[in-house]
């Protein structure tokens, strides 16, 4: 069976072949999250021979990455805010630059005596649970129309211990709502258009 060294070598050619920037570090990546190890022991351990799981595994992760797949679709998370988050491809992945919609939000609430909001296209829930995790007077309902994004938000606010404060909904943006009133409203819909997305 291949050791971690040839591992390392093959999946950083074929990431390289596939146009992957920095693909001797993404290599390193993707083995270390097929093995379940940190980098520090990939770099110690380059004579370990790899189970055929593993090269399975490996081969897979890499297959996935070289076809362009998103990294954090691979692994299954992306840190958000200081939290780590569970990203499928039912959620978009999480940018830094939302986190910017979570420190307006915060700034708003904590000059004021809001307590209850509204995630509209709630995705992953990153928005609404870095804002509950902040604030633990605050409520929120999470609203978006893919019941799979819904299950993620779902998963990563009893992740952080919001759930309990965190109600999500299907709804095309407000339709699944009656006459609540918000404090604050906080969105980050899809602003890429369609035909732009292959390319990115």
């Amino acid at each position: 069976m291949p050791t971690i060294g040839e591992k390392l070598n093959d999946a950083e050619t074929i990431l390289r072949a596939s146009g992957i920037i920095d693909s001797r570090r993404e290599a390193s990546s993707l083995v270390g999250i097929a093995l379940r190890c940190n980098r520090m022991f990939l770099i110690a351990h380059p004579e370990y021979s790899l189970a055929p799981a593993e090269v399975r595994t490996v081969d897979e992760f890499v297959r996935r990455r070289a076809s362009h797949e998103p990294f954090q679709y691979i692994s299954g998370v992306q840190e958000f805010y200081g939290l780590e988050f569970e990203v499928t491809a039912d959620v978009l992945i999480p940018r830094p630059e939302t986190e910017l919609v979570v420190e307006r939000a915060l700034e708003i609430l904590r000059t004021s005596a809001g307590e209850f909001i509204c995630d509209v296209g709630t995705g992953s829930g990153c928005i609404a649970v870095s804002i509950l995790h902040k604030l633990a007077r605050v409520r929120a309902i999470g609203l978006d129309i893919s019941k799979g994004a819904l299950e993620i938000a779902h998963r990563n606010a009893e992740k952080h211990d919001v759930g309990v404060r965190l109600k999500l909904f299907e709804s095309d943006v407000f339709r699944a709502l009656t006459n609540e009133k918000f404090d604050l409203i906080v969105a980050n819909p899809p602003y890429i258009p369609v035909r732009e997305m292959a390319g990115l």
